[in-house]
């Protein structure tokens, strides 16, 4: 329905008796040009809200196509690129493209440094989509063995994080679907390690993670191998706040500053209506 204004006439002052240089009738009674320029402002206002967090980030997986060459995956924040084994296939992700799994042989695997190691505080943060859950799912480990240094995250009825000697069954409210993403973080402030699932914690327990040397494993966990998806990988120095896990959850793009080659990489959809 089309909205008329009498040209001239205000609803609570005299007639206008000056000139008439132009007049326009839209749907809404706005004229087009201030309406995308408010438009353009809800969109770029949304895309900067939608941004990942970066204070702490140490490194980055966007795990898309234009990151892998051979079996090489760049990380895009840091310094800290893994090479992947078995044959994992670029398919379709949460953004963009992602890593697929065979559940048989495929893994990622990044050397070790201090600052993958979450032996003080960090998190380590991803998206999972599993295809069928009918045993362990090996997501990540950064240890030798199942007891002793370092930590894993596996996955059946059950989330399982271990820290140190000590196994902590995450399985109070936390569930994964078979074909459908969630979003994952597991954060420590070195004491105690929080779970989170779509924004949401799972729960905490206390438990330490002593010093790992060996390689950030993602995709298998001592033999138990993922049959599923991987996106968007990262890991901070730092605990983050349920406030900003639910920001990183949210977000649909990304900027970051390439650290090895001084670029700026954007990640990101405006649509101009």
């Amino acid at each position: 329905m089309l909205n008329f204004t009498p040209i001239g006439r205000a609803k609570r002052n005299p007639i206008y008796n000056k000139g008439i240089d132009r007049a326009q009738v839209t749907k809404t009674g706005y004229t087009p040009t201030i309406l995308s320029i408010f438009l353009l402002t809800v969109v770029l206002i949304n895309v900067l809200n939608a941004q990942v967090v970066t204070d702490g980030l140490v490194s980055y997986w966007s795990l898309n196509r234009a990151t892998i060459q051979d079996n090489t995956v760049k990380d895009t924040w840091g310094s800290n690129d893994g090479t992947t084994n078995g044959e994992p296939k670029i398919t379709k992700g949460r953004f963009g493209e992602a890593l697929a799994f065979d559940g048989v042989d495929d893994y990622l695997e990044i050397p070790d440094t201090d600052t993958l190691r979450l032996d003080s505080t960090g998190s380590i943060e991803f998206w999972i989509n599993i295809t069928q859950i009918n045993k362990y799912q090996g997501i990540l480990i950064k240890a030798l063995t199942w007891t002793g240094s370092g930590y894993v995250l596996r996955y059946s009825s059950e989330y399982q994080f271990q820290g140190g000697w000590e196994w902590v069954d995450f399985h109070e409210d936390g569930e994964l679907i078979e074909a459908e993403w969630s979003h994952v973080v597991m954060t420590t402030d070195g004491e105690t390690a929080f779970l989170y699932q779509d924004g949401k914690l799972v729960v905490s327990e206390e438990t330490t993670v002593a010093a790992s040397t060996h390689p950030l494993i993602i995709g298998e966990t001592l033999g138990y191998y993922l049959n599923g998806i991987i996106d968007e990988v990262r890991v901070y120095d730092r605990l983050l706040s349920e406030q900003e896990i639910k920001q990183n959850m949210r977000a649909k793009g990304l900027s970051v500053k390439d650290n090895s080659n001084n670029m700026t990489i954007t990640w990101a959809t405006l649509k101009i209506l």
